[in-house]
C-alpha cells in the first residue's frame, strides 16, 4: 500500500486485517507500528502491545503490536526471522516500511528479505505500507502480489508507483480524497479504481 500521509492507507490496512482475522481466527497477527501514533489504539485492549526496543517473543495466536521506539535494524531483523521460522501461517503488517530500511530502498534487514521471498511457502502474509517509493525495499517491488496506490505527492513517487502497477506514463491521481488504484501483480496494467476502502470490501 502506497500513499501520502492522510490518504487512507492505514484505515484500509486495519479493515483488511480485521476481515482476515474473522476468516482465520486462529492465525496469529503481527503489527510493526514504528510510528506509534495510536493508529491501532482501538485494538490495544485485545492486543499483546509491546512498547520496547527489545524484540517481543512470538505469540501462538491473537494479535501482537510492536512499537519499538527507535529504528534498530538488528532488532527488526531478529523479529522478522522468528516470524519466518514459526510453524504454520501468520499475518504481518508493517506500518511504514521505510523505517526498516533506514530510508534506503536496498537496505532492508536480511530477515525481512527472506520473509518476502520464502514466507509465502510457509503461509506468511505480509502487508507493507509506505508513504514513499524511494525508501521501499526492492524486494517489495519483486515479491508483491497486490498493489493499492493511494494519493502520492511530488513527481518521483507517483511515476515509480505507476511503473510498479504496469503503467509507464504518469497516471492521474485517485479522484476521491480516500480513493485508490488497485492492481494484481499477475495482471499488471489492468487497474481498478475505488472511491474508498468501503467500496473495495
Amino acid at each position: 500500500m502506497l500513499g501520502t500521509t492522510g490518504s487512507g492507507k492505514t484505515t484500509f490496512a486495519r479493515e483488511l486485517l480485521s476481515r482476515l482475522s474473522q476468516f482465520y481466527p486462529s492465525v496469529p497477527m503481527y503489527i510493526l507500528d514504528s510510528k506509534a501514533r495510536g493508529d491501532f489504539k482501538e485494538w490495544y485492549p485485545v492486543a499483546n502491545l509491546w512498547v520496547s526496543e527489545e524484540v517481543p517473543k512470538p505469540i501462538p495466536r491473537g494479535l501482537q503490536i510492536w512499537q519499538p521506539g527507535i529504528d534498530d535494524q538488528f532488532a527488526y531483523d531478529a523479529w522478522f526471522e522468528q516470524i519466518l521460522r514459526l510453524d504454520g501461517p501468520a499475518m504481518l503488517l508493517i506500518d511504514e516500511i521505510s523505517s526498516i530500511g533506514r530510508g534506503k530502498g536496498n537496505d532492508a534487514p536480511p530477515g525481512f528479505q527472506r520473509l518476502l521471498k520464502q514466507g509465502r511457502a510457509g503461509f506468511k502474509m505480509v502487508v507493507n505500507c509506505s508513504q514513499e517509493m524511494a525508501g521501499t525495499p526492492r524486494q517489495i517491488k519483486t515479491q508483491t502480489t497486490h498493489i493499492a496506490r493511494f494519493r502520492l505527492a511530488g513527481d518521483f513517487d507517483p511515476a515509480s508507483a505507476n511503473r510498479l502497477m504496469g503503467r509507464e506514463n504518469r497516471a492521474s491521481e485517485p479522484r476521491s480524497k480516500y480513493g485508490f488504484l488497485y492492481a494484481r501483480a499477475d495482471n499488471l496494467g489492468k487497474i481498478a479504481e475505488y472511491g474508498s476502502y468501503k467500496d473495495f470490501f
